[in-house]
């Protein structure tokens, strides 16, 4: 009884798009991207890989964007805030975990070379706004998966006292 082990970290992750090892930046042709998160260990049933998409490398506001048994996905990403002037930039990392369990380690889309820049080159413009996490993650608590916690209360307390 009691909480399962995490599982092993994902292998690594790929992007769709140019690749510049100057600048360690993948350019994506559009706003869709298409990424593939590699796991060779051993695994069970219900495995859940929890991709998480930042604007800042030290992933210290990641947006949860997929959370599924896949391995892969396509996720639409704007170039450009909303007064076209600044290209964001995005840094992709994947945990996995079971239900019950804690996350794996997180697995940065660049691996040893550090996290890779993502860069779109679509003409759409959206500000970016503060992440919520997921799961029962606080806001801004990334890495966590589907939850570091097996239940979170609200913030300060409950709202009413049952008797």
């Amino acid at each position: 009884m009691g909480e399962l082990d995490a599982p092993a970290p994902v292998d690594s992750t790929s992007v769709s798009g140019s690749y510049d090892a100057g600048t360690n930046t993948t350019t994506v042709n559009g706003e869709v991207l298409h990424f593939v998160h590699t796991h060779n260990a051993p695994v069970n049933r219900n495995i859940k890989y929890i991709t998480e998409i930042d604007t800042d490398p030290g992933f210290p506001n990641p947006h949860p964007i997929k959370e599924t048994s896949s391995r892969s996905g396509f996720t639409f990403l704007p170039t450009k805030d909303s007064t076209g002037m600044n290209t964001h930039s995005y840094y992709l990392r994947v945990v996995s975990q079971y239900p019950g369990s804690i996350p794996s380690t997180p697995t940065v889309f660049g691996g040893v070379n550090g996290p890779t820049k993502i860069v779109m080159t679509g003409s759409s413009q959206v500000d970016i706004l503060p992440s919520q996490s997921g799961g029962t993650a606080r806001p801004g608590q990334g890495g966590k998966g589907i939850g570091p916690v097996v239940a979170r209360g609200p913030v300060g307390g409950p709202k009413r006292k049952l008797t």
